[in-house]
């Protein structure tokens, strides 16, 4: 493939390949169509750009050695004086600075008709963009200067006002300035070297390439963006001598029927194949906008979503290719730079990048996973929405991304670099990857990476993963976990066994979509029933279970929730339990219990042959008090009592779930149910407490004064009190967190203690009864009769 220098573009013929045969076009100039944006190069924010491309090309110009500058695409039209002009798609910043370059050597170095001669060619550039561009190069190319060009230019008659209000404009004197100082450094002529600065010329028509072309290719905005600049440190490091990989990257391979370094290649591929990944995405996300104002506002610019991922990809290559600790990674400088879930990292250096993509076959696995997605990306996200939710979802260039979601792209990647894209298999795998992704316990980085790299053990057998897991090297990965991983692997190893069988697996597909299990199902099907019972048990499942948890028009009241509490049958049981009828606390229960008895209980439910047989055995086993063990044999009352309490009451299960009250704690040797982090949300369960509280606001006409929980006969807080007035008189009626019920009266400013009684060996409501008789008469054997009218 032939290489051209400005010049040649300008006044000469190129070769276009249009299928198998080439023909030769003479151009006669260059325009820079009207869809292009300004001039950027040249912009005063972009001097870090700018100063990396001028050393380039003075390097090259000083030491007199050829400079390749990528691919410029564009289209040959021929205007209205037969002529053809070459319109830049991509390659407009390069050919301007090229062009001023140019000129302003040629005006230091040339005289006479060489002088001349380069003037008639340069009048071949023009901009299109704006009147003022138009006329500004028309001028440029008609003129000289002496010392300074930029200040000379603007003191100039012909020197418009409107001319500094045109950013082309202003960036051209920028760029001389630029040009000027690096110039100044140099005492070699270098107008002669200038043909060493080439590139490859691809014309649209040649290329077989759409109008459409211009917008994607153009969707950078008007800045020069951080991929921008991100692809031009990617080339010069690709061809750098620092390098130890540009061997690599210069070897000649063939694509379109063209002979191309490898690194044009690439290059070649961001500005076409890969850009409409990225312009497809763009277009879905205006989409989803409704309001048409909004969707006008919208910047069709697509570097972001290439930024996206390639830093995301790079996380993944960070993750998967170290041996230091977890933390050690996520303290590492790469992944703070590049781990952001609210989007890009700002782009300011290669270093980083370099990093990473000086790996082995980094760069190689990046290009199949892009090729790939290019091909087929429609189908591919298609596959990657999670069976438990089809409609609108999260794609893999995305702005925001959660922990699932980067552990679904390191999967996607990891089939793509290492198999050859079947719908079918990569549906499989896919699958895979999220019932191990969606794990209600992966909420830090910790256990993402431990997911990540999981997962890149698997995707060894990642072409047909069903097959993988019959395998002993599959066994060897089970048998070597010690965390959560490996309920949910024994699980995925045996739905493999079954989903071949096309019975099989609409009902296993069926139970991973229901949203509550989002993939697990063993608690279904870890004993292997045969396919009947599985139906049923996949039936009542979904009767019994909602997105929320357990199904609230089944189970208003909490029945199936109460009726797993009522199955536990040791302190350890109960202690440790989260009493949280919620999604996420069922989906750990459905999941974690390592000792199955949870899991047993609901299994059992679901194996009943009708909705009827599986109410009737609630509501009986509701019924029945507790017979669990206690920590030893004086514990059996304390720890009975609390466990009946927790299911036997419905209001009182309500009211926990609606206070958030989850959680055992011990408090003055007591057992209370509390909601974590409250200071009033406390209620003792092990003793007659509430009862006997129930039977004082009875019995003395108190007011419970917020003290109940909801519409249950359990009442919260350590220590409950009640006030009454007798008159003038004040009296404090407590229930206390030591087990005493006492009455005091306040004395000036004493409380004087009248009466104190141990409640907590009531055992029974007779029981309850009688202490209450036994209390009345203590008060009527006092000699203050007055206070028989606490009673009043």
């Amino acid at each position: 493939m032939n290489k051209y220098n400005l010049i040649n573009l300008l006044s000469d013929a190129i070769e276009i390949s249009e299928g198998e045969t080439i023909k030769k076009v003479k151009l006669d100039g260059i325009k820079i169509p009207i869809i292009q944006r300004d001039y950027a190069q040249g912009r005063k924010n972009e001097n870090i750009i700018r100063n990396r491309f001028l050393e380039a090309l003075f390097d090259a110009l000083e030491n007199n050695k050829e400079l390749e500058l990528d691919f410029v695409y564009g289209s040959i039209i021929m205007n209205n004086n037969d002529e053809n002009v070459f319109l830049p798609l991509d390659g407009q910043q390069r050919l301007t600075t090229l062009y001023l370059l140019y000129w302003f050597v040629g005006n230091k170095e040339l005289k006479d008709q060489e002088l001349t001669n380069l003037r008639k060619k340069l009048l071949g550039f023009t901009y299109a963009t704006r009147t003022t561009a138009t006329a500004f190069c028309e001028k440029l190319a008609e003129i000289t200067f002496n010392e300074d060009p930029s200040k000379e230019i603007k003191k100039s008659y012909w020197f418009h006002k409107r001319f500094e209000k045109d950013p082309t404009v202003i960036a051209m004197l920028n760029m001389l300035d630029a040009i000027k100082m690096k110039y100044e450094k140099i005492n070699n002529p270098l107008f002669n070297n200038l043909n060493k600065l080439c590139f490859y010329i691809l014309p649209l028509d040649g290329f077989e390439l759409t109008d459409e072309l211009y917008i994607k290719m153009n969707a950078r905005g008007k800045q020069l963006t951080d991929f921008e600049n991100l692809k031009a440190d990617l080339n010069n490091w690709m061809i750098s001598d620092s390098n130890k990989m540009k061997e690599n990257f210069q070897k000649e391979i063939t694509y379109n029927n063209l002979s191309i370094p490898y690194y044009l290649v690439l290059l070649s591929k961001i500005d076409n194949t890969w850009t409409n990944i990225f312009w497809n995405q763009l277009l879905k996300v205006k989409e989803t906008i409704k309001e048409k104002e909004n969707r006008n506002k919208l910047k069709m610019v697509i570097d972001p979503f290439f930024m996206n991922f390639i830093s995301r990809y790079i996380i993944n290559t960070h993750i998967l290719g170290s041996t230091k600790t977890n933390l050690e990674i996520e303290l590492s400088i790469i992944f703070r730079f590049f781990y952001n879930e609210a989007g890009n990292p700002k782009y300011n250096s290669f270093e980083l990048y370099e990093e990473v993509f000086k790996q082995d076959n980094v760069i190689e696995n990046l290009e199949k996973i892009l090729d790939t997605l290019a091909q087929n990306y429609e189908e591919i996200a298609e596959i990657i929405k999670p069976i438990w939710n089809k409609g609108p979802n999260w794609s893999l260039t995305d702005e925001r991304i959660n922990q699932q979601q980067r552990i679904l792209f390191c999967g996607i990647c990891l089939y793509l670099e290492k198999n050859t894209f079947e719908p079918t298999y990569f549906a499989n795998w896919i699958r895979v990857v999220w019932n191990l992704a969606i794990d209600p316990d992966i909420r830090s980085i910790s256990p993402m990476i431990n997911t990540m790299k999981l997962i890149k053990d698997l995707s060894i057998g990642s072409e047909n993963i069903y097959a993988y897991f019959a395998t002993q090297e599959f066994q060897d990965i089970i048998n070597n976990r010690k965390d959560f991983f490996k309920t949910q692997l024994e699980e995925e190893k045996i739905k493999a066994s079954l989903i071949i069988n096309p019975n099989w697996e609409e009902y296993i597909l069926k139970g991973e979509s229901h949203p509550l299990f989002l993939g697990n199902i063993g608690f279904l099907i870890n004993d292997n029933p045969d396919i009947d019972l599985f139906k049923k048990r996949i039936e009542n499942a979904f009767l019994l279970f909602d997105y929320s948890g357990s199904n609230k028009s089944f189970s208003k009241q909490h029945d199936l929730f109460r009726y797993l509490i009522s199955k536990f049958s040791t302190w350890n049981q109960i202690e440790n339990f989260i009493y949280s009828d919620s999604e996420n606390n069922w989906r750990l229960i459905l999941r974690r219990d390592t000792d199955y008895k949870n899991k047993h209980y609901i299994k059992e439910i679901c194996s009943f042959k009708s909705i009827d047989k599986i109410k009737e055995h609630i509501t009986a086993a509701l019924l029945i008090e507790s017979s669990a063990t206690g920590w030893n044999a004086n514990s059996l009352f304390k720890v009975r009592k609390a466990h009946t309490n927790l299911y036997f009451y419905a209001d009182f299960c309500c009211w926990m779930q609606k206070t958030g009250a989850n959680k055992i704690k011990w408090l003055q040797e007591h057992i209370y149910i509390v909601r974590p982090g409250a200071w009033y949300d406390k209620v003792m369960i092990d003793c007659s407490r509430n009862e006997l509280v129930t039977l004082a606001l009875v019995e003395f006409k108190l007011n419970s004064e917020g003290k109940q929980c909801g519409n249950s006969m359990f009442f919260k807080e350590e220590n409950i009190k009640f006030t009454k007035h007798i008159g003038e008189r004040l009296f404090v009626i407590i229930f206390g967190a030591t087990g005493y019920f006492t009455i005091k009266e306040k004395v000036e400013e004493a409380w004087i203690e009248i009466i104190s009684e141990d409640y907590t060996q009531i055992n029974t409501i007779d029981e309850l009864r009688i202490f209450m008789n036994n209390y009345k008469n203590k008060l009527e054997t006092n000699v203050d009769k007055e206070l028989l009218r606490l009673f009043e």
